[in-house]
């Protein structure tokens, strides 16, 4: 195989695992952010596909407390979504894919919140868990990680967005001194 298909095919196989990996940390997300505070378009598409896989997961799992959670999670998302629409026909907009103002924000702001805490939060919860012989707790676990990796992939695009903001600014000033030449 070339070179560059083998390229093309990791990066394609990656970005499937980055999206996998936030439609699964959806799932806890839901449970981490303050009601009322997300975008309106922040529990959407990929957070469905998380909550299906995840129902899928629990209906394998034959595990009635994971599929009453899963559920939970369910009418979680769609309180926020009423909640954010209550916030919306009140004139309170955010950016439409806003992720939140997480529960945890007060321990050094809101980005180390989704980074750090919420993830060593839920991964702490998943031990308890397991501890006290509920086995799904595993499923906290490995999301966590997911989250982990979600926050900082999330975290890394809006850095890329930001240098794209820069960037086009000192194009912008160098095209506009050319023109005044």
């Amino acid at each position: 195989m070339p070179p560059q298909q083998q390229q093309g095919g990791l990066k394609r196989d990656l970005n499937v695992f980055i999206a996998l990996a936030q439609a699964l940390a959806y799932m806890l997300e839901a449970w981490s952010q303050i009601p009322s505070t997300c975008g309106s378009n922040y529990f959407r598409g990929q957070a469905l596909i998380g909550w299906f896989l995840s129902f899928i997961i629990a209906a394998f799992s034959q595990s009635e407390q994971f599929m009453m959670f899963v559920l939970a999670t369910g009418a979680w998302m769609i309180i926020h979504k009423v909640a954010t629409f209550d916030r919306q026909r009140k004139g309170r907009r955010c950016h439409s894919m806003f992720i939140g103002i997480s529960w945890l924000s007060f321990m050094g702001g809101n980005r180390l919140a989704y980074r750090l805490w919420n993830p060593v939060a839920a991964f702490i919860t998943g031990k308890v868990m397991i501890d006290k012989g509920i086995e799904w707790g595993v499923f906290f676990m490995v999301v966590s990680i997911l989250m982990f990796i979600s926050g900082w992939y999330s975290a890394a695009a809006e850095k890329a967005q930001i240098t794209a903001i820069h960037d086009s600014r000192a194009e912008s000033e160098w095209l506009s001194s050319y023109m005044d030449r």
